[in-house]
């Protein structure tokens, strides 16, 4: 698998992805997880495939958005139908991102997300109000 470019495993039923296994995909450029029931992926995903560019995660069943953005190649992130608690704070080489239908919860403590773009088109409500939203 260390040659492996391009890997497609949706609508697998996943519920891991050990990083044992993402480390043997050092070459990856797109890995397309969606349609599963991951709750997590290992934070070192993103370091463990250097080279990786699309990432889709859509449709799982994510709260926390654990990857570590840093030092990373993601060009797009596909993270529609989740269930994120926070918006994380996205890498300064993303150019395409989905976060349709999302339940976010809060923003991340960190630095507003939503400054890395010039003009994004928000329809719906994604924050509720309550006593862990924002008020």
């Amino acid at each position: 698998l260390t040659a492996l470019r391009s890997l497609f495993l949706r609508k697998t039923g996943l519920r891991t992805l050990p990083a044992s296994f993402a480390a043997s995909l050092a070459s990856l450029h797109s890995l397309d997880l969606s349609n599963n029931k991951l709750v997590e992926l290992p934070a070192a995903l993103l370091q463990l495939c250097p080279l990786l560019e699309k990432l889709n995660l859509e449709a799982n069943h994510l709260t926390v958005p654990s990857l570590d953005f840093r030092k990373c190649r993601l060009s797009a992130l596909l993270l529609g139908l989740n269930n994120l608690t926070y918006v994380p704070n996205f890498p300064h080489t993303l150019i395409d991102l989905s976060i349709f239908s999302l339940h976010i919860q809060a923003l991340a403590p960190r630095r507003d997300p939503l400054a890395f773009f010039e003009a994004l088109s928000v329809q719906g409500r994604l924050l509720r109000p309550g006593k862990e939203g924002v008020q």
